[in-house]
């Protein structure tokens, strides 16, 4: 991806608390996660229960989802211009803070916070950026299967404005395959309503600066994270992991968990 258009996407964060990303994804790869949907969903019910995962509001989530299936690393490695631009927005050093699917379901629907209005950080006053999330469909998005809405430059401000404002300037984010959605985390935004009879799915991505704490430990679920090279094990955290006791602190420091100044 040239300079300019890196730019472009950081300006756009900047002023509207998101920006689009035209055709940054190989649509091949997604289509293959496409296939494999039903399947991912159909693992995740069966290890925790449909009936709890309705009860706690996660059904329409898979979260860590390359628990399941490595072609989620693939797409990281594969599409080093959406990493250039995640580094552009927060820091070289940013990692991964959750790896999910969002699937909207026609006929079901939870209390998750996702259809609520939310920010994914807390506000630490305009201009500073703590995290980013980055939102790649399976399929068209549109206003009639729930495409994310958002509520532009709400980023800048600490309150959610009040109903009317919303009505007035939230605007529905359609996209295509390939497509990437860079959403500032403390952006107001939710989910649309489906409308249709199909479920729509999007691959959801938190970036944060390295020190911050993890949605839930990537690196711990991956027994076969050494195979990656540094830069993807730096990206799922793997050099800001935090000691479990003073003797594993007290090491070499190149040996340690957390490595600072961090080296990939």
């Amino acid at each position: 991806m040239e300079s300019n258009q890196i730019s472009r996407i950081v300006n756009k964060m900047n002023q509207n608390g998101y920006a689009i990303g035209k055709n940054m994804i190989n649509t091949e790869i997604l289509a293959t996660i496409a296939e494999r949907i039903d399947g991912y969903y159909e693992k995740d019910h069966a290890r925790f229960g449909r009936d709890f995962l309705m009860e706690i509001n996660e059904l329409e989530q898979v979260r860590n989802v390359i628990e399941y299936d490595d072609i989620f690393v693939k797409l990281l490695e594969e599409h080093m211009e959406m990493d250039a631009v995640l580094e552009a927005l927060l820091h070289e050093h940013h990692i991964i803070h959750n790896y999910n699917l969002i699937r909207l379901f026609p006929d079901v629907k939870t209390n998750m916070l996702g259809h609520q209005w939310h920010r994914d950080v807390y506000y630490f006053g305009p201009g500073i950026r703590t995290a980013v999330n980055i939102m790649i469909p399976l399929q068209k998005t549109t206003i009639a299967n729930g495409a994310t809405e958002l509520i532009p430059k709400s980023h800048l401000h600490k309150d959610l404005p009040d109903a009317d404002y919303i009505e007035k300037n939230k605007i529905a984010a359609e996209l295509e395959p390939g497509d990437v959605l860079f959403c500032d985390a403390a952006t107001f935004h939710a989910a649309g309503k489906n409308t249709t009879d199909k479920p729509r799915t999007i691959i959801v991505l938190k970036h944060t600066l390295s020190f911050f704490t993890q949605q839930y430990d990537i690196c711990r679920a991956l027994p076969d994270i050494e195979k990656y090279s540094d830069h993807i094990k730096g990206r799922l955290g793997y050099f800001v992991r935090v000691a479990e006791n003073m003797e594993q602190f007290r090491v070499i420091p190149e040996n340690r968990r957390y490595k600072w100044p961090i080296r990939y």
